[in-house]
């Protein structure tokens, strides 16, 4: 019988503040932030009575969101924006705005665009790399919270 484990992102301080801009998407395409929490899930089946220690979980959980905390969530391919490395900074442009930042304040994201539901996939695939899942857990979801109530979740089939 498979059996799941959750770590509540809220609860358990697996939180990041991070600012980002979704071209195209109105007043969401302003450049504003948010006080993020990630909720990991896994499911499988026990061995000697749990699925899996907790404490591997949020270190890596946590490592992957030091990645991201207090900077500015570049989207590398997304088709409204032309993002350049230029020496030391990052210079964004779309619909006729242009930023400059320092390249120590941005994270390039392999998303199309930095909404919740793409940084979500982008954070779960930083986790995957991070833990070595034993062969009794059969699927990962990670849910990614712009606030309370309201996020996003990806899942990934192990099995």
């Amino acid at each position: 019988m498979s059996v799941s484990i959750e770590v509540n992102g809220w609860e358990a301080n697996l939180r990041f503040s991070a600012a980002h801009f979704i071209p195209g998407l109105g007043k969401c395409s302003r450049l504003h932030g948010h006080d993020y929490a990630v909720s990991l899930r896994i499911e499988g089946e026990t061995r000697e009575s749990i699925l899996m220690d907790f404490i591997p979980l949020k270190a890596a959980v946590r490592e992957a969101l030091e990645e991201v905390d207090h900077r500015i969530l570049i989207p590398t391919r997304c088709p409204r924006a032309d993002v350049r490395k230029e020496g030391t900074s990052i210079r964004v442009q779309w619909e006729g705005k242009s930023m400059t930042v320092p390249s120590s304040d941005a994270v390039l994201c392999d998303v199309t665009d930095t909404s919740s539901e793409e940084l979500s996939g982008f954070i779960l695939k930083k986790v995957m790399e991070k833990v070595k899942f034993p062969d009794n857990i059969s699927r990962v979801s990670l849910c990614l919270y712009e606030g309370p109530g309201q996020g996003a979740c990806r899942e990934v089939a192990l099995q």
